[in-house]
């Protein structure tokens, strides 16, 4: 309603029906766009974001526009490659062939004598690293990470998944501030403060799911302080104590990534990271969105209320909206 708009929620609120309204048209507009010009690759890349990684497809409708094509390469070819070990159902030498490929395709982007893969994905990779002179190390990260990862099982410890998300999620925000002209150290570590918290808030989110196929990935010391057995995850609380045990486990987690979150948000009110490098933060947006809906459940990953939230229509339309508030309070 008009009136609404005049205060600043509803500014808020209407801009993001806005960007809904945007959400579902951009993979279409773009479509044209890169049909137009001969960018069949680049329609590609986005229709992957769209369906493999829908939190950070969001996230890209509020990057800049001279910047988006190489936003949603970077996160394609993320989705690319975190997505092996479970299309090849962990087998680890049928993983290592299809991340060998990536890493290969990385060497010819970056050669330059060498031709570049004809996939669409690496096609539009190799644009980005040569309009942004993007960072091989950064790159390669993804790869190498997500090698060890093959032969991994559940990590030991929290810092062994924070490593990991360090050089997984965080590797993916050093590449966005690139993008955007960015390369200050202040901003690197707000980058992989919030990496860590969204890779950490996305395995919570994910859990349930990765349990019910018999994967855990909450590190074991946790399970062992609460002298809790892991299997716990895959099978379900037998007892009132193992459910309060469980959620104490779940607290430390959530407790670990809140902790990232803060940490860059100091960073952005102290001033250390410049406006320009905000969009490649977003991703901390919905980071804390989960995290606060797992605290209302009382840490309880199980919980049915955090799964009817994930309702795609509702989700969506809410994430826009903290993200208009994000960019309107300069902050994520």
């Amino acid at each position: 309603r008009p009136e609404r708009a005049r205060t600043p929620w509803g500014r808020t609120l209407m801009a993001a029906r806005g960007r809904a309204v945007l959400a579902r048209g951009m993979a279409r507009g773009m479509s044209t766009a890169a049909e137009g010009r001969g960018w069949s690759s680049a329609r590609q890349c986005l229709e992957i974001v769209r369906e493999r990684d829908g939190n950070n497809y969001a996230v890209g409708l509020f990057f800049p526009r001279h910047a988006q094509r190489a936003f949603f390469a970077i996160r394609a070819f993320n989705a690319e490659v975190a997505s092996v070990k479970e299309l090849t159902s962990n087998n680890v030498m049928t993983g290592h062939m299809r991340l060998q490929f990536w890493l290969d395709a990385v060497d010819a982007i970056y050669d330059g004598s060498k031709p570049v893969p004809a996939n669409p994905v690496a096609e539009e990779l190799a644009r980005a690293v040569a309009e942004h002179d993007l960072t091989k190390r950064w790159v390669e990260r993804l790869v190498f990470s997500r090698l060890q990862d093959l032969q991994g099982g559940q990590p030991q410890t929290m810092d062994d998944l924070e490593w990991f998300y360090e050089h997984t999620s965080s590797s993916v925000l050093y590449l966005l501030l690139e993008v955007l002209g960015v390369r200050r150290d202040k901003a690197d570590m707000a980058a992989s403060h919030v990496g860590v918290a969204s890779g950490i808030a996305n395995l919570l989110q994910a859990t349930p799911v990765l349990a019910s196929q018999g994967e855990v990935y909450v590190p074991m010391e946790l399970f062992v302080n609460e002298a809790l057995p892991s299997q716990v995850l895959r099978s379900g609380p037998s007892s009132g104590e193992q459910s309060v045990a469980l959620c104490n486990v779940m607290f430390e987690v959530a407790s670990t990534a809140n902790s990232h979150l803060e940490a860059a948000r100091k960073l952005i009110r102290d001033g250390d990271v410049e406006l320009a490098a905000l969009p490649a933060l977003y991703s901390g947006v919905r980071a804390d969105m989960y995290l606060k809906d797992l605290q209302a459940t009382g840490f309880d990953v199980f919980n049915p209320r955090l799964q009817q939230q994930q309702n795609p229509g509702p989700r969506l339309l809410r994430h826009l909206w903290q993200l208009t508030r994000a960019y309107w309070n300069r902050t994520i």
